[in-house]
């Protein structure tokens, strides 16, 4: 199969370029500047912005979509998710629909219904109905948090400021990214129409915390970040910094409901968070 992977320096992108050509399919990877692109058969220099992807989507049987703007609340430009996430992605869609691609692939939210009214979850879920009603075949994946979305909260624990968002028994079991990129692969591969993806342990918003801090050396301690600061911090920032406040009106939201998927791979995050804080 030959694909183009979009979003291919990302977190997801780059390690699902190499699980692609791993098992022998010819990889094609969209990136907007040639020096950070991963080590692909085929380079395509394009901004998915801008709606100049001809070029970008010839030839290939199937596009997957990794592209995206950043979840972190620290970090980011100040743009609207709409911008960063729908519109790209559709004009990604329309010129594959030109190019007459065979299938269109697309990370979305796990349990996106729970977490509707939220502009970052509205972006992805605007790009999945207009798969729904494309003529091209859709396999929509959808991703419990991955493990990378934690290096926020791990670099929050090393200031010690690490804190309990929403409800402290609401559970996840988080994907590690190398793994997601499996599931991801496996999923264009069968021609499923939509699969939710999670990983293999299941924790309470309080042990995600207490596995930052004790990987941060400040012991499993975690307190409790009272929900009026989350939600007053986002309407404050909403006027000045939309796509902050999207980002934290998402963790509170995301945090406040069970979020389990069907597991898949074996790396934990308490394991993941302590690699990386010896990183």
């Amino acid at each position: 199969m030959h694909v183009l992977v979009a979003g291919s320096t990302g977190h997801l992108g780059r390690p699902l370029v190499a699980e692609l050509r791993r098992r022998g399919h010819r990889v094609r990877a969209l990136t907007r500047d040639a020096a950070r692109a991963p080590d692909a058969d085929e380079v395509a220099l394009a901004d998915a912005r801008n709606d100049q992807l001809d070029d970008a989507v010839a030839g290939v049987d199937a596009v997957f979509s990794a592209l995206g703007g950043s979840s972190r609340v620290d970090r980011g430009p100040r743009t609207p998710f709409r911008e960063l996430d729908t519109v790209p992605n559709l004009n990604l869609l329309r010129a594959a629909e030109r190019a007459g691609v065979s299938r269109f692939a697309y990370v979305a939210l796990l349990h996106a219904g729970k977490l509707r009214g939220n502009a970052y979850v509205d972006a992805h879920e605007d790009v999945v109905d207009a798969l729904h009603a494309s003529p091209i075949a859709a396999t929509i994946i959808r991703a419990n948090g991955f493990f990378s979305v934690y290096d926020e909260l791990l670099d929050m624990a090393h200031k010690g400021r690490a804190r309990i968002v929403g409800d402290p028994d609401a559970r996840s079991n988080p994907i590690h990214d190398d793994e997601l990129a499996v599931a991801c692969a496996d999923a264009l591969e069968a021609g499923v129409e939509e699969v939710d993806v999670g990983g293999p342990q299941i924790l309470t918003r309080r042990e995600e915390v207490e596995l930052a801090n004790d990987a941060a050396g400040r012991g499993r301690v975690a307190k409790q970040m009272p929900a009026a600061i989350t939600r007053g911090g986002a309407l404050l920032l909403r006027p000045i910094d939309p796509r902050r406040a999207a980002t934290l009106d998402m963790a509170h939201r995301v945090c406040s409901v069970d979020m389990i998927a069907p597991a898949h791979g074996e790396r934990r995050l308490g394991d993941y968070l302590r690699e990386r804080a010896k990183a």
